[in-house]
């Protein structure tokens, strides 16, 4: 076997919810249990101002037709797969069929929450940038932005759980807020011994600085309205 197929019949962790459903708090999980992963551009040892472009080069093996970490072998987790720059978005992660058939023993997680905390959660998020992004990106209202928000959610959640039905073992669902880490634990175990003391809420929108106020635009806009 070559070392290019053997790295794709290792067990990988591969999360393939949305961004703000505890994206970085189980990348730290796996980092801090021995794991090497990356979350975004972002890795262990690589401090926050050097991003090597691990969304370009992931994009790029997909779009060519490679397995989507060739070149990545070092890492055995890969965290919020997405990306949104001035003029293009990658959003790898719901490229999870081609991932899941390029890596057979690659085990997924569906991290999700509900999703009006999360919309508001994504409205908030670095700020505003990403939602300004996402406008500008898309020429879309803030309203459109919801909208498409939450079409997304609901077809991404749905064209998972279609495609993992008949899978079985290869994909724990993870509600952020009501289950318990040894949910994920327990499914990765043997292949990762995850330690839960490990695992925390990191980057939790509402304990960002400039989320500390009583109010913010955010906090009484109906975003229901989008959740149905």
């Amino acid at each position: 076997m070559t070392d290019a197929a053997s790295s794709q019949e290792r067990t990988i962790a591969v999360q393939i919810g949305f961004n703000k459903c505890a994206t970085l708090s189980l990348t730290r999980l796996f980092n801090r249990s021995g794991v090497n992963s990356l979350h975004c551009n972002w890795s262990k040892g690589k401090g926050r101002q050097e991003k090597p472009p691990y969304q370009a080069r992931i994009h790029r093996n997909l779009t060519a037709g490679r397995p989507a970490f060739e070149g990545l072998e070092r890492f055995s987790g890969f965290f919020d797969l997405e990306l949104i720059r001035t003029k293009r978005h990658y959003e790898n992660f719901k490229q999870f069929q081609a991932i899941a058939e390029a890596y057979p023993n690659a085990k997924f997680i569906l991290n999700t929450r509900d999703k009006a905390k999360w919309l508001r959660s994504r409205a908030r998020h670095t700020n505003g940038l990403y939602l300004s992004k996402n406008m500008a990106l898309y020429n879309e209202s803030e309203d459109q932005v919801f909208a498409r928000w939450s079409r997304e959610f609901d077809s991404h959640h749905a064209n998972v759980r279609a495609y993992f039905s008949d899978k079985p073992g290869r994909l724990a669902e993870f509600d952020i807020a009501a289950d318990p880490i040894s949910k994920i634990t327990d499914f990765f175990a043997p292949e990762f011994a995850l330690d839960p003391a490990h695992w925390e809420h990191a980057h939790k929108t509402s304990d960002k600085s400039w989320a500390q106020q009583e109010e913010d635009r955010w906090s009484s806009f109906d975003f229901s309205r989008f959740s149905a």
